[in-house]
C-alpha cells in the first residue's frame, strides 16, 4: 500500500480499515460485530465459544478472535476458544467431523456459510443437538444461510454499499471536489446488522 501512494493515485480499499495519505477505505467493522456478539452470549452465561479458523480469509479469522478476547477481557477473563484447523486437513467438514467426537461449545462463529454448513452436518453426526445444546453464528450472511434447514444465524453485511459508497468516494477523488466530509484518506464505517435464525436461540 505504501508503494501505491507514491503514485499519487487516488485509492479505495474495501474491506479493509486503512488510513494514509491519499487512501480512504470504506469497510464493515467485523471485529467490532464479533466483540458485540460475543457479550451478549457471555451476558447469557454462555463461555464456552468457539470461533472456527477460516484459512481462505486469515484476516477476517484474526479480526473475529481480536473481538472474542475483547469481550472476554472485558469481564476479566481469557479467550482460549480458537479453532485452528490443521494444515493437513482437506476441508472443514473433515476436521470438524472428528473434532466435535471430543468437543462440545456453547457457541460456535465461522465466517463463511460452508463452514457452518460443516459445523452442522458435524454436529448432527455426533449427536449435538442445534441450537438446544450448541449454537451456530455465520459472519458473512449469503442466500444459503436462509435456505438450509436450521436457518443459520449470521450478520447482514451491507455487500451492496461497499461497492457502491466506494465507487462513489473513487468518483469524487477522480473528480477532486473539495468537501468537507472525511473521505479524502479517511475510513467510512458502514453499518451490519445481526440476523437470528434458527441455529441461535434468540
Amino acid at each position: 500500500m505504501d508503494a501505491l501512494s507514491k503514485y499519487n493515485i487516488p485509492i479505495v480499499v474495501i474491506g479493509n480499515k486503512i488510513n494514509g495519505k491519499g487512501i480512504s477505505s470504506v469497510y464493515v467493522d467485523i471485529k467490532k460485530a464479533v466483540f458485540e456478539l460475543v457479550s451478549k452470549f457471555l451476558e447469557e452465561g454462555k463461555d464456552n465459544i468457539g470461533i472456527l479458523e477460516d484459512r481462505k480469509n486469515p484476516q477476517q479469522y484474526e479480526k473475529m478472535i481480536a473481538g472474542a478476547k475483547k469481550a472476554y477481557e472485558a469481564r476479566g477473563k481469557k479467550f482460549t476458544g480458537a479453532i485452528s484447523i490443521p494444515s493437513d486437513a482437506r476441508t472443514s467438514y473433515a476436521f470438524l467431523s472428528k473434532w466435535m467426537k471430543d468437543h462440545r461449545y456453547d457457541v460456535v462463529i465461522a465466517n463463511r456459510d460452508s463452514q457452518c454448513f460443516a459445523l452442522l452436518n458435524a454436529s448432527r453426526e455426533n449427536n449435538i443437538s442445534i441450537p438446544e445444546e450448541m449454537e451456530v453464528v455465520c459472519v458473512l450472511d449469503t442466500k444459503y444461510n436462509s435456505m438450509v434447514r436450521p436457518q443459520i444465524s449470521s450478520f447482514s453485511i451491507p455487500s451492496y454499499d461497499l461497492g457502491a459508497v466506494s465507487m462513489r468516494v473513487m468518483t469524487k477523488l477522480l473528480q477532486n471536489e473539495e468537501e468537507n466530509h472525511e473521505e479524502k484518506g479517511e475510513s467510512i464505517e458502514l453499518s451490519y446488522l445481526f440476523t437470528p435464525r434458527q441455529t441461535t436461540k434468540n
